[in-house]
């Protein structure tokens, strides 16, 4: 829910100087290359994902974990993809996990809000 977008640093600054020789949002083409990412606790929930979402082609529902094994497993799964995590919404117990879905759940509300004002002005 931050109002900084990390890739804004790039419109000032060339990061190919400074040894990175790919930055994903700007130089795949993610109608070649699909997407998968957990932001949100959920896999690729746009409802919810502000900045963590780009445009493609791709029509393939990912709703769970399985559904991604199942991808790779079949014929039909895209010769590239790119999939983000966020591991510090991982938990190592019970307690953690509750912790963070609680707080994802709140955050995801308020993010549900800015992109139906966002949408509506």
């Amino acid at each position: 829910m931050s109002k900084w977008d990390n890739r804004k640093l790039w419109e000032k600054y060339d990061y190919r100087k400074y040894g990175i020789i790919c930055e994903p949002y700007f130089d795949l083409d993610f109608n070649k290359v699909f997407y998968i990412t957990d932001a949100g606790r959920s896999w690729n929930n746009e409802k919810v994902s502000i900045r963590d979402k780009v445009k493609s082609e791709f029509s393939i529902q990912i709703n769970s974990t399985d559904d991604i094994i199942k991808l790779l497993e079949s014929k039909s799964a895209p010769k590239q993809i790119m999939i983000s995590t966020h591991p510090h919404n991982w938990s190592k117990n019970n307690m953690e996990w509750w912790k963070i879905f609680l707080w994802q759940n709140f955050k995801n509300v308020a993010k549900r809000i800015l992109i139906f004002n966002q949408r509506n002005r």
